[in-house]
């Protein structure tokens, strides 16, 4: 973790300072937005948030142990405050970005920066551990890929750091773009342009061009990694006039690969042509649709002149952020698959194809609703309800969106139910709750899905399942 003097922060910020301590007196170890992250000398940043805003929790910040805090100059100061110190600043938002930029200046280190409508975290996840076979990296453990996340993983890399992995997410076009002229990444992927977000941006075409946006804080040295068979980025302005090299990735890309082996649950095999000779590797993830994904991280780690033999062994420490694929068991002996944290129709086929291939006497795929499909949600789903498998799979399915999805199944002989009630959903699924069932949970962020995962696991340990819609 970083250690700046005060002056620091009062200079990339332009902040006026007030507090007892004279400023050479604060040094800052860390920045953090939550209060209760504060383990001691950070800066805490008050942001505003859905239902309050961060500077009603500064004194709790202090009470933590932080060195010094943001102020809103337009916020009046409470009376017990007024010794602390305080950075006063128009907007804390724009000065986490003025430190983070300034702190980006003094990185010595390369920055690699992953985004794509799906696979973002697994990808950052597979490059971060693959680099630290021999490297120093700093990643965020978690999915700090917005306006937020992103600086605040910059801030956490040491200046004499080897790497910084970075994720980057969106709600709108530009996004990408601000981000990447924040943290001027050295090595960019795009994992692939799906239907994430075409309720916003309108089109595959136009999310295309918001992810290539990626290319605007890059300079000619950059290289950018997109798959092989996508017909979109390569016509996307900013890849097509980009002054680096764009390669792609995949069985007939520049840099070839592909899957050997779908072991399911225990992960898979796959090739790739590294340095002029032929390499398989085994990789422990759940889901063989992640081969592109580990082959990302495979070229990144060859860029930094990691052999493919340390990606693998490093690969074999993997450990994965929460909510995607993990398996866990129930009380009663089912296995779970929480794949909470987010979906679009591309990753919930894939999760699906996953649960096709465990063994098990029941398969039940519990499916929500996709977030930011706009108009297009009902063709979306039922394009995915004409394509996901049907032999061996019950569906429960929870939300009034999905009716398209409900319909299609059953034109296909599919076993389906759904409901709007998430007590009889999870009554539903506590009836499949046995030691020879598995059950997959996946569906947007909004649906709090995590919640249904939490009462099945909870079951015999006397504490109650979910409420609320």
């Amino acid at each position: 973790m970083p250690e700046w003097p005060l002056a620091f922060f009062l200079t990339a910020t332009r902040a006026e300072y007030a507090g007892d301590l004279a400023p050479g007196a604060v040094r800052v170890r860390g920045v953090v937005h939550d209060s209760r992250a504060v383990r001691g000398g950070e800066l805490f940043v008050p942001l505003p948030g859905a239902r309050t805003d961060g500077h009603a929790y500064v004194a709790d910040a202090f009470a933590r142990g932080a060195a010094a805090s943001f102020w809103r100059r337009s916020v009046p100061v409470p009376a017990e405050l007024r010794r602390r110190p305080l950075l006063f600043v128009d907007d804390p938002l724009v000065a986490l970005w003025e430190a983070s930029r300034a702190h980006r200046a003094r990185l010595r280190g390369r920055v690699v920066a992953v985004t794509g409508s799906v696979g973002k975290t697994t990808t950052k996840d597979l490059i971060a551990r693959a680099l630290a076979a021999r490297l120093t990296v700093a990643y965020a453990r978690e999915s700090y890929n917005n306006h937020i996340g992103v600086p605040l993983t910059l801030l956490a890399a040491d200046e004499d750091i080897d790497a910084v992995v970075l994720e980057m997410g969106m709600n709108r076009r530009g996004e990408i773009a601000e981000l990447s002229r924040l943290a001027r990444p050295d090595v960019a992927v795009i994992t692939l342009v799906g239907e994430s977000h075409i309720g916003l941006l309108g089109s595959r075409e136009a999310i295309a061009v918001a992810k290539a946006e990626i290319a605007l804080g890059m300079d000619e040295g950059g290289r950018i990694y997109i798959p092989d068979d996508d017909p979109l980025l390569p016509k996307a302005a900013y890849l097509f006039a980009f002054p680096g090299e764009v390669r792609t990735v995949g069985p007939r890309g520049k840099d070839p690969g592909g899957l050997l082996e779908d072991r399911g649950l225990d992960g898979f095999r796959m090739w790739a042509e590294v340095n002029g000779g032929r390499a398989e590797l085994d990789v422990p993830l759940p889901g063989a649709f992640a081969w592109r994904n580990a082959l990302y991280a495979l070229f990144v780690a060859r860029d930094f002149g990691i052999p493919p033999a340390e990606v693998e062994a490093a690969w074999r420490e993997l450990e994965r952020s929460p909510m995607r694929l993990a398996p866990r068991h129930t009380p009663r002996g089912a296995l779970v698959l929480d794949d909470t944290y987010n979906a679009a129709p591309t990753s919930i086929r894939a999760a699906v194809s996953v649960l096709a291939r465990v063994p098990a006497r029941e398969r039940v795929a519990v499916l929500g609703e996709v977030g930011e499909l706009g108009e297009h949600a009902p063709r979306l789903y039922a394009e995915l309800g004409e394509t996901l498998p049907v032999e061996g799979i019950v569906y429960l399915l929870f939300g009034p969106g999905l009716a398209p999805l409900e319909a299609a199944l059953r034109a296909r002989g599919a076993r389906v139910w759904r409901t709007e009630d998430p007590e009889a959903l999870l009554a539903e699924v506590r009836s499949y709750d046995r030691p020879d069932a598995v059950l997959l949970f996946k569906a947007s962020r909004y649906m709090r899905f995590e919640r249904f995962v939490q009462a099945l696991l909870a079951e015999g340990s006397g504490e109650g399942g979910p409420t609320g819609g």
